[in-house]
């Protein structure tokens, strides 16, 4: 039985998932474990890849578990978790890079702390001219900064009685499902840890379109969250706070001109406001 269980989800991620399973071919670790990719209906071909890439890399322990029936990364690491057979559940995603030492680093935290979250690292693989000014090294995704620190689902330890006992990922979140798992955890006293030395490499979205999408899924989140977890996540959103928002989004129109990182920002910010709009109707929640 391996000591440690890496849960992938993937739906069509043949174009990026090779990339992460040569990083963990290179993790620096003596623990014994395993890969377990979560194929959420894909039609690319992901799971035949996934087995021959492995064999190449002589990567052992690496199996495709089928997460069919229900699309969304909440319900493939589920399935991913019911299929391990190791004590310490470890997440990273299909688009993504580990650092070299991420097992080893996130497996101390989690046992220590029975929940941690590495670090995001957005700067090396992505166009650097995408990014906003002053990135830096960052431990979460941009929806934090609107509620207390939670460990992100593409880096993310837990101990596997841990997940038993949360149930899992809520899977009526179509994203920002980390979210919530981080805010149960914490009322069940259990407060993410965070592990500064457990570093994935985050791939941001290659277009417009995608970041649109992207934007739009955490913006309709928002709402389920705010009525799940009313202001222990974050604080009540007024009416002059949506203002605000779309005052700034009005404002920021002339900006496109100036770059591409000023492209991603509006697509973002307009993704995100429209992605509330819809899930303050969805959910029955007025979150704009």
């Amino acid at each position: 039985m391996p000591e440690v269980s890496v849960i992938i989800p993937a739906r069509n991620a043949m174009a990026t998932i090779g990339e992460q399973l040569e990083a963990l071919a290179r993790q620096e670790t003596a623990r014994s474990w395993e890969v377990i990719v979560a194929d959420n209906d894909s039609t690319d071909g992901t799971a035949s890849f996934v087995s021959e890439r492995a064999a190449q890399l002589e990567l052992p322990n690496v199996r495709v578990v089928p997460a069919n029936g229900q699309l969304g990364a909440a319900h493939a690491r589920n399935e991913g978790a019911a299929a391990a057979t190791s004590p310490i559940l470890l997440f990273c995603d299909a688009d993504d890079r580990v650092d070299p030492g991420w097992l080893d680093a996130l497996v101390r935290c989690t046992e220590a702390s029975g929940i941690a979250g590495g670090l995001l690292d957005r700067r090396e693989i992505n166009d650097a001219s995408r990014l906003p000014s002053g990135t830096e090294v960052r431990g979460d995704l941009p929806l934090s900064a609107l509620g207390p620190r939670f460990a992100v689902s593409a880096n993310l330890g837990v101990m596997g009685w841990l997940f038993e006992t949360l149930g899992g990922f809520d899977e009526r979140l179509v994203t920002c499902e980390d979210v919530d798992f981080s805010l149960r955890a914490r009322r069940a006293g259990h407060p993410p840890a965070f592990c500064e030395d457990a570093v994935v490499h985050y791939r941001d979205r290659e277009n417009l379109t995608e970041t649109s999408r992207q934007s739009f899924a955490y913006g309709r989140a928002e709402p389920l969250l705010a009525k799940l977890h009313g202001e222990e996540w974050g604080p009540r959103r007024t009416t002059s706070d949506a203002l605000q928002f779309w005052g700034g989004f009005v404002r920021s129109i002339p900006e496109v001109r100036k770059g591409p990182a000023q492209r991603v920002r509006f697509v973002r910010r307009f993704g995100r406001g429209m992605g509330r709009l819809y899930g303050s109707f969805e959910h029955r929640k007025r979150f704009l």
